[in-house]
């Protein structure tokens, strides 16, 4: 337990001290924001909002309505979004936002994403006249537009202090036992940094998505078999492709055609002693700083960028499948 514990500050400095911000959306998951303007512009959603309701998240709300009990968790714990208590809560935040389009007379169809656990609002394609409407309606906060933000990185091991020689890995903390979330491009799986060496325990949580092989939409995007290191992988691309749309060379899928993600994942969590080569030129032996950690990638970002409405929805999921820490190299946008 101490060295889990040593562990996960570790991996927070790793993700925080590059950053110039932190925001935390759940009571023990951490999120590194890196703050550098990727490229401009970006191509707006049409009518994309995400709407801002009045009560608090799952993650945050402490009691008070007669009926539902508090479902925030102690300090240190993390939301059980399966419990009996969350369920309500979420049924109760989900039916004000339900009824807060009727009210506006937008049809249920024009949502995209509803948000429970980290937010409690949802993202949805409206007209300027509809989302006036729904502005002027009760528990609406507020409605912004949505945006696209950029994928970057910035970290290394040496300059952390991780291969010391009285640093975190010499004592043997090597992130066992520890599920990293990654939000960023998607994942290449059979990346020599994610292969399962047989010797990988079996993970704390359990991720029933492993989202690869979407051959119908382009034929290199091979079946993959998670294991007990890369556990699990989802896309969040709903408003991205109602957007802009997926080229035929990308994948629809969680598959990496543009290799930050790829990259991010390896840098946080790959394999150790994994030989790294550029075009066929050998570059040296790399590691993970977390090298022994479990992955799962929410792959919410495509070629032109990331939508701050599948962003949020990839949040929400990696909060509801309790992953340790999320690794979210992204940044830009007019915020």
């Amino acid at each position: 337990m101490k060295k889990k514990i040593f562990f996960l500050l570790t991996i927070l400095v790793l993700m925080l001290s590059v950053s110039t911000g932190t925001l935390a959306m759940g009571p023990s998951t951490k999120i590194n924001t890196d703050s550098i303007d990727g490229p401009q512009p970006a191509k707006a959603p049409a009518g994309g909002y995400i709407v801002f309701m009045a009560g608090e998240p799952a993650a945050a709300y402490q009691g008070g309505i007669q009926g539902l009990s508090a479902t925030k968790p102690a300090a240190g714990k993390k939301i059980d979004a399966k419990s009996p208590a969350v369920a309500r809560y979420v049924d109760h935040l989900k039916a004000a936002q339900d009824a807060a389009l009727k009210a506006a007379g937008i049809s249920p169809d024009k949502m995209i994403y509803s948000y429970t656990i980290v937010l409690n609002g949802f993202a949805a394609q409206l007209t300027e006249a509809e989302a006036a409407a729904l502005a002027k309606q009760p528990g609406v906060l507020r409605i912004v537009p949505d945006t696209m933000r950029y994928i970057q990185t910035d970290s290394s091991p040496k300059y952390l202090g991780l291969d010391a020689k009285a640093g975190p890995w010499k004592k043997g903390v090597d992130g066992t036992g520890v599920v990293v979330g990654v939000i960023d491009t998607g994942i290449w799986p059979e990346h020599p940094s994610f292969a399962d060496d047989g010797k990988y325990k079996p993970p704390p949580i359990h991720i029933s998505e492993c989202n690869f092989g979407n051959t119908a939409w382009n034929a290199n995007d091979a079946p993959f078999t998670c294991n007990n290191k890369l556990i699990g992988a989802y896309e969040f691309l709903d408003t991205y492709k109602l957007a802009w749309g997926l080229s035929p060379d990308e994948f629809d899928s969680a598959r990496d055609d543009n290799g930050h993600g790829t990259h991010t994942t390896s840098t946080a969590a790959g394999n150790s002693g994994v030989a790294a080569s550029i075009y066929g030129i050998p570059r040296g032996i790399i590691s993970g700083m977390a090298p022994r950690a479990h992955v799962v990638m929410y792959r919410a970002c495509a070629d032109a960028g990331c939508y701050t409405s599948d962003l949020v929805g990839a949040i929400e999921q990696a909060t509801v499948d309790g992953v340790d820490a999320i690794n979210y190299s992204i940044g830009g946008g007019p915020a």
